[in-house]
């Protein structure tokens, strides 16, 4: 049995400040009250397993996900990508009155069950959602600490969407071992206006760290232990200038499937172009047909609806295990891009292209970009001269992620013709 974290922190640190967002600061007590309200009425007005939860404001977001917990309910957390019907948005919120009644006693929870359904981005297909267990957040938190040795007065900012795996994850680890996390919306404004004075770590994505290198702000982060990057396809550029203004950069491997990362490497100047990642804790990793497999105590026990219990998860990165389980990534097997440490499918963007008007075919390649990792471009072969990005973008914006729109667009006569190198 896994007890009832923010109990406990509440019995133990009422006044421990566990989140700062938008100018307040939220004690573990405070915190533990609105789940409480939360989850009083979830009890009262839900008697459903399976509760949907899409909420702006993460702090709401975040309490409603062990609200859930609380009430014997499994949420799931809706993105804009998939399951549009929503049971608590904040609108729901807003209407949840405060009262007197009596704090929770806390729970205890089977590790075994389902503590969320995470779904991954949906970008190269329909989204899949990922049983994650209670015990799967718990080992996640436990392995990250044992290799970055998390203190009670660190402070993690969080600037990942917290609907997702990355960010979720620093919530719970924040819980299991006890410290503080900053919670921001992510943007040039906010990168801009950021004078660090108490965070420790940050997790980032590739292209906030372009941001921050391109903009001249990494005095803004100063006093950060590590800058954890997430994301395959990090541009070696980058890399090599982060290192060459000492900034302290880890990056992580891992997915929605493996409740976030699992591996990892400290980046200098002697790897930058070229690393290895080493498993975590109790983190096994094997090559089948060349596929990385993962074996740890991370895995989901199942997609979401699908009663197929998973033991190990066989990703679709290509790559290479030394003798003391060591290992690079080399390729995906599958016809994907990773830009801004999102998959891609390219399968499903020339798809979607090629039911557009007037065009008669498509064909979608990544090349190397230093913000994005890669970026994608397309080829259109047509006879009508007065299509551009635009026209296209206007056509497929709402059939696709619009993340996922080539950043550059090349007219062509003929496909077959054209040495596609040429333009890379």
């Amino acid at each position: 049995m896994i007890s009832d974290i923010l109990y406990k922190r509440t019995i133990e640190t009422p006044e421990k400040i566990f989140i700062y967002y938008k100018n307040n600061k939220y004690s573990y007590i405070r915190f533990n009250k609105i789940v409480n309200y939360i989850s009083y009425f979830i009890s009262k007005e839900y008697s459903k397993k399976f509760i949907n939860i899409k909420i702006k404001n993460k702090l709401f977001f975040f309490a409603s996900i062990i609200g859930c917990n609380r009430s014997g309910k499994i949420p799931v957390l809706i993105s804009e990508n998939n399951i549009k019907t929503t049971d608590i948005d904040d609108e729901v919120v807003k209407k949840i009155k405060i009262t007197n009644r009596a704090d929770c006693t806390g729970n205890s929870y089977n590790e075994n069950d389902t503590q969320a359904v995470v779904f991954s981005s949906g970008t190269t297909g329909p989204p899949k959602g990922a049983a994650l267990t209670f015990n799967n957040f718990y080992q996640n938190s436990i392995m990250w600490d044992e290799v970055f040795k998390f203190n009670s007065d660190d402070v993690y900012l969080n600037m990942l969407p917290i609907n997702h795996v990355g960010g979720l994850c620093i919530m719970f680890r924040a819980l299991y071992n006890n410290f503080s996390v900053e919670i921001e919306n992510y943007s040039l404004h906010f990168l801009y206006s950021f004078k660090n004075q108490r965070c420790t770590y940050a997790s980032f994505v590739p292209s906030m760290l372009y941001d921050i290198i391109n903009n001249n702000l990494t005095a803004n982060f100063k006093n950060i232990k590590k800058m954890i990057l997430g994301g395959s396809n990090i541009n070696s550029n980058l890399l090599e200038k982060s290192i060459k203004l000492k900034l302290p950069i880890f990056v992580v491997y891992g997915m929605t499937e493996t409740c976030s990362g699992v591996a990892g490497v400290s980046i200098n100047k002697s790897n930058y172009n070229k690393y290895k990642y080493s498993p975590f804790k109790n983190v096994y990793i094997s090559v089948d047909n060349l596929q990385i497999c993962i074996k740890s105590p991370t895995v989901m026990k199942k997609y979401y609806k699908n009663s197929n219990s998973i033991m190990s998860f066989t990703t679709s990165d290509l790559g290479d295990v030394d003798e003391i389980g060591d290992f690079t990534i080399k390729g995906r097997s599958d016809s994907v891009i990773i830009s801004g440490g999102e998959i891609f499918s390219i399968d499903l963007i020339e798809r979607t292209i090629n039911k557009v008007s007037k065009v008669n075919r498509c064909r979608v390649v990544g090349v190397e970009d230093e913000k994005w990792g890669q970026k994608t471009i397309a080829f259109i072969e047509t006879d009508n001269k007065s299509i551009n990005r635009e026209y296209i973008f206007e056509a497929i914006k709402d059939e696709i992620d619009r993340k996922m729109i080539p950043k550059d667009i090349y007219i062509v006569s003929d496909i077959d013709k054209i040495n596609t190198n040429l333009y890379l």
